[in-house]
């Protein structure tokens, strides 16, 4: 048995580190405030304590302001990772989603339920 490193050569797109505060809204399960830990063209991973059921749509508010993008996506996955620098291990869970179209809140006529909730 062979053991390969998944590098990022080896992704099928580029992904790109973050701490960004997202919004995540879902019809079955509601609202709640996550991080998203890292963005491609195909999608993100949002670091949270209970992700949602695989297959779930939601809405993804990206942005505090009029400015704010709103990414309709699916859950694509489910992740518990482990992260370990030489002073510190740590880990968390989250959920991968896979973007599906996008709109800009400037472009909206109504706004979402969960805009701009603090």
């Amino acid at each position: 048995m062979s053991s390969r490193r998944l590098d990022k050569e080896n992704r099928s797109v580029v992904r790109w580190t973050t701490v960004t505060e997202v919004k995540v809204f879902s019809e079955t399960y509601g609202y709640f405030d996550a991080i998203a830990v890292n963005i491609s063209k195909k999608g993100m991973f949002i670091q949270t304590f209970d992700p949602l059921p695989l297959g779930s749509e939601v809405e993804v508010q990206i942005g505090k302001n009029e400015e704010s993008v709103i990414a309709n996506c699916i859950v694509k996955s489910h992740y518990y990772m482990n992260t370990n620098d030489k002073s510190e291990t740590s880990s968390f869970t989250g959920m991968g989603l896979l973007f599906q179209s996008f709109k800009n809140m400037s472009d909206t006529e109504e706004e979402p339920d969960f805009y701009l909730i603090n």
